[in-house]
């Protein structure tokens, strides 16, 4: 049986699911960014939350590089990729991707299985986040990068990796 939380609106939700739904992005399956950009950045597609709360969240995810917590802009130095959330009001914005609000997730650790998660605040006025991925180049060398495992839970607790229930791939 599924363990209930309370979010800060009163309201009950499953303990521990995962919000990010939408392209089941997998190690098998990741999605990669590549660009020669100093500000390299794009949307990783298809993949978004819906909140039926703010509050206190939980996001994680895998890659194959190492993360960096420092935007890096049109500096024109390979560093570390970073990642953001961009937050919507309605599902008409997020189709469109006019976001509200962007927050660099600069708080990044990793876990000891190999995971970078972050304690981010969802604002209770946005009921839509996705994810922008940057890379940083000097303006001539490729940054690739894979990404996958995308998760953002209820809580600060970083809880096992499980897709959302609603995803394709996974029905």
């Amino acid at each position: 049986m599924p363990e209930f939380i309370t979010l800060a609106d009163g309201s009950l939700a499953v303990k521990g699911r995962n919000l990010v739904h939408g392209r089941l992005w997998t190690e098998d399956n990741p999605y990669t960014h590549e660009s020669n950009a100093k500000d390299g950045y794009k949307i990783i597609p298809s993949a978004y939350c819906e909140f039926p709360s703010g509050g206190t969240a939980m996001f994680s995810f895998r890659t194959d590089r190492t993360m960096g917590n420092v935007h890096g802009g049109t500096a024109g130095k390979v560093i570390n990729p970073t990642i953001w959330l961009y937050y919507y009001k309605t599902t008409d914005t997020l189709a469109t991707g006019s976001w509200t609000q962007a927050k660099h997730v600069n708080t990044l650790k990793q876990a000891e299985d190999g995971r970078w998660y972050a304690t981010v605040e969802i604002p209770n006025s946005f009921s839509y986040c996705n994810f922008r991925f940057n890379t940083y180049s000097d303006g001539t060398q490729i940054q690739r990068a894979k990404v996958w495992d995308l998760s953002m839970t209820y809580g600060d607790e970083l809880l096992p990796y499980s897709p959302a229930p609603e995803d394709e791939e996974v029905n």
